[in-house]
Parts: structure tokens; C-alpha cells; sequence
């Protein structure tokens, strides 16, 4: 359910990777650009700018019960809300009332896995606190280590 995400050479020659929790979480995950790979942007001093990104709190265990996936009595993933309950206002698909930044809010589950993992997508329009970005340097393409439970 965890899920690493990339675009490669999306955007003006830029990636962008992100650990997102939109359908859940099943386990810590952390995303890394390889050192000599990359460079980083004219002003350099960004959050998101190259940096790690980082989910490594064991939300398994404190997942709230309405959230749970259980199989044989262990708790295997903590669902979003979206995927749990289906609905427009948790899955703010395109085309509904709830499809835009302008609409889509947080609700109380997505500021749970927050909480928990800032680096990470909580919902659908985390967009603000959750892409990290970084551009191929010295004619090399950029790489990235994933480390599952880190």
C-alpha cells in the first residue's frame, strides 16, 4: 500500500519522487538520491530540494481501527480513508465537488498519517508538503536508492 512514486525528467530536465499514503500504508519506506547523481536548484536551500524523503514510523500499530486491514488477527496494512470508506470527500476524484486543491481538504485520517510521516502523501492534493524534486547533474542521469523499512 506504501507506494514510491517517480517522474522522471517531468518538468524542465526535473524529477520528482514522493512516498505516498493516498491508498495506505504497509510498511517505512525511504527514497534517496545517490550522491553525484544529481544537482540541486539555484536556490539550493529547499525541503524538498534533492533531500530524503522519509515514512518510517510503524503506523501498523497505532493505525486508527476503523482504518485496520487484518488478516489471520494481525494488523497487515492501515487503509486511507479513501480506500477504506470510498468516498467523494476522501478520494476527491476529477470531475466531482471535491476535485481540486481549492476543494480537496485534509481530513482528520489524512492528518494522522501526516502526523506520522510529514515526508509523505496524506491525501490526494498534498502536493505543497510531499513532491521532492531534484535535476540530473554532471551529464549523469539521476538515481535514487528506495529502502523498504528503513
Amino acid at each position: 500500500m506504501t507506494l514510491a512514486e517517480f517522474g522522471l525528467e517531468k518538468y524542465e530536465g526535473n524529477d520528482f519522487y514522493d512516498i505516498s499514503l493516498v491508498d495506505g500504508y504497509n510498511l517505512p519506506m525511504k527514497i534517496e538520491p545517490i550522491p553525484g547523481t544529481f544537482q540541486t536548484s539555484p536556490n539550493g536551500n529547499q525541503k524538498y530540494d534533492c533531500k530524503a524523503a522519509l515514512c518510517n514510523h510503524d503506523m501498523l500499530s497505532d493505525c486508527p481501527n476503523e482504518l485496520k486491514e487484518v488478516k489471520n488477527g494481525h494488523t497487515v496494512a492501515c487503509l486511507s480513508a479513501c480506500s477504506k470508506f470510498h468516498s467523494q470527500e476522501y478520494c476527491c476524484p476529477n470531475g466531482s465537488p471535491f476535485g481540486s486543491a481549492k476543494t480537496c481538504k485534509a481530513s482528520s485520517y489524512a492528518h494522522h498519517f501526516k502526523e506520522r510521516c510529514p515526508d509523505a502523501y496524506s491525501y490526494a492534493f498534498d502536493d505543497e508538503k510531499s513532491i521532492f524534486a531534484c535535476r540530473s547533474g554532471n551529464g549523469k542521469t539521476s538515481g535514487y536508492i528506495t529502502t523498504f523499512c528503513p
